[in-house]
């Protein structure tokens, strides 16, 4: 089974392949956030992990287990004729971290002497080594007794996230053919060849200063002054790092006519796009976009969620924030007005809440702060005590309460025309 993605990678390379932006990008460790920080969150409540009752934990702790097939764990059993349903038939999280739980229900109520039944429901967000990421909504029935726990039942289920984090990046098929005694086990190692065999798309110096003399040019003197580039047999490989439900969309369209139809690879949820074709990489004035939309389960709108070109990134102003170099625009359309009357993206008109506690989100954050003066440290992922400050300061400065509270209206405001 390990080599059927050896066996359709090597299919999309017989076609022909493409060229893009690269996006590359490293995990850093997961870090504790500074105390003080203090998030809003919209429609659910976030409990803190020094004030979540114990039961909370023991059951969270059991529903993870079962998901890992770990087993059973101390103090607490299910309940054998319940029907549970808290593991999938071919896939455990082992290998990812757990790196935030979001209590989205709790009650619990007295039943009897030293017995209290309790209903509990939330998220669990993983993320693995190479920055996949997953989102399993679970909820339980719970009894409390003084001899522990008794889950009378439970179930979990894969939800999709609201935009999802895509990556591209452009490959020689000549790697690909000297790479056959080789094979791809899985969504990790395809992604590691990826990155070791993906052409540069960031331009050396001399590169910067010829297309700065390009633009120079006047239109007739541009249509003579061709980039003297051979084309290329290339295969751009378009990684979607969250993990999508069944009932979600994952597209990938060109109007290149030297591209071939997209190929996609599916591991559990993890989706990779193949596109192929033979063309001039970085070629000026006969540029494309592959676009990459994506659709949740249970809604009709499509929202592009990458946008990689075949020319290398000149405008270093529209990369994103390091290390990631991807440069996605988004064609969503709110369904209300903003403030100003103009259209935002989902990031500025609030459908899609950054979290500071996760290291991309905080990342975002971070740079959306530096480009407007109020941050000059290293974009880390990291939200201390300066991102903090830095967000307290921009808040007293544009009229919202002097604190550092990461909510929902401040979000909006520091990405209000920022096209995300």
């Amino acid at each position: 089974m390990l080599k059927i993605f050896r066996l359709i990678i090597m299919i999309f390379v017989c076609c022909f392949f493409v060229s893009g932006c690269v996006s590359t990008g490293s995990q850093p460790s997961e870090k504790s956030m500074e105390p003080a920080m203090e998030i809003s969150i919209p429609d659910r409540f976030f409990v803190n992990n020094e004030s979540t009752p114990i039961d909370i934990k023991m059951v969270c702790a059991a529903i993870l287990n079962k998901l890992r097939d770990r087993g059973e764990t101390e103090f607490v059993r299910f309940d054998p004729a319940a029907g549970q349903k808290v593991q999938e038939e071919l896939f455990t999280y082992e290998g990812f971290e757990v790196t935030l739980i979001d209590i989205t229900g709790f009650e619990v109520k007295n039943v009897g002497q030293n017995q209290a039944q309790g209903i509990l429901e939330g998220v669990f967000h993983f993320e693995d080594f190479v920055g996949r990421r997953a989102s399993t909504y679970f909820a339980a029935k719970y009894l409390k007794t003084p001899d522990g726990i008794i889950i009378n039942k439970a179930g979990i289920t894969n939800i999709s996230p609201l935009f999802p984090r895509v990556e591209a990046y452009f490959i020689p098929v000549e790697a690909f053919n000297n790479s056959q005694n080789n094979t791809f086990r899985g969504y990790w190692e395809m992604y590691a060849f990826a990155l070791k065999n993906s052409l540069d798309m960031n331009p050396s110096q001399e590169e910067i200063q010829a297309y700065q003399a390009y633009q120079n040019l006047s239109t007739w003197k541009k249509a003579t002054a061709k980039k003297k580039t051979k084309k290329m047999k290339l295969a751009v490989m378009i990684f979607c790092f969250d993990r999508l439900s069944n009932g979600a969309r994952f597209e990938v369209t060109s109007t290149e006519k030297n591209l071939g139809a997209p190929g996609y690879i599916d591991e559990n949820g993890w989706q990779i796009a193949v596109v192929t074709g033979e063309f001039v990489p970085d070629l000026w004035g006969a540029t494309f976009d592959i676009d990459t939309y994506y659709t949740p389960e249970g809604r009709n709108e499509k929202l592009l969620i990458g946008k990689f070109s075949n020319q290398k990134d000149y405008m270093p102003k529209q990369k994103d924030p390091a290390p990631q170099q991807t440069r996605i625009k988004n064609d969503y359309k709110q369904t209300t007005p903003s403030i100003d009357d103009t259209e935002e993206g989902p990031v500025a008109s609030g459908s899609v809440f950054l979290n500071p506690f996760l290291k991309l989100d905080a990342r975002i954050i971070q740079k959306r702060l530096a480009d407007l003066g109020y941050y000059d440290l290293k974009i880390d992922g990291i939200f201390g005590k300066n991102s903090q400050k830095a967000i307290q300061k921009f808040k007293k400065n544009n009229g919202l309460r002097d604190n550092a509270t990461w909510d929902i209206q401040t979000q909006k405001l520091l990405f209000k025309g920022s096209d995300l």
